[in-house]
């Protein structure tokens, strides 16, 4: 537990909320009702610490729940871009985040065309999808012609 309350802000929270929590509490846990009785610091402690219990059993849900929300806001999507002395793949959030880099099919696929760039390649692509030969469906990012 955490260091006990100091004396005014256990003064600052009125007797009916203690009694009222104190209900509530012996509802749920009887025996903990009792120490509620005989000393309302314990009963903040208790419910401070219910409290951070309560986050920590919730950080998975909230973590994965926040991945997914930044996944959905930011997009799946992939992109190359070709350039006079090379070529880039910028992966999606998801695929960074998760560490499939390495081993993204996208990249894979680029890689398959991008061994001899033409001058028409040249510029930003969004990655559509992957054909049944492993090659890349690209689409012209508007605006950025060669």
């Amino acid at each position: 537990m955490s260091e006990p309350l100091p004396a005014e802000a256990i003064a600052a929270v009125p007797a009916a909320a203690y009694t009222a929590l104190g209900v509530a509490i012996q509802a749920y846990e009887p025996e903990a009702a009792v120490l509620i009785t005989r000393s309302p610091s314990a009963l903040l402690q208790i419910l401070l610490e219910a409290g951070r219990r309560a986050v920590v059993a919730a950080a998975p849900a909230i973590q994965s729940a926040e991945r997914e929300r930044i996944y959905a806001a930011l997009g799946p999507a992939h992109y190359v871009i070709f350039t006079e002395d090379g070529w880039t793949v910028e992966h999606s959030v998801e695929c960074r985040l998760s560490g499939h880099m390495p081993h993204c099919e996208w990249l894979r696929a680029v890689r398959r065309v991008a061994a001899e760039p033409r001058a028409e390649m040249m510029g930003r692509w969004r990655i559509d999808g992957i054909d049944g030969a492993g090659l890349p469906s690209l689409a012209r990012i508007e605006g950025d012609a060669p």
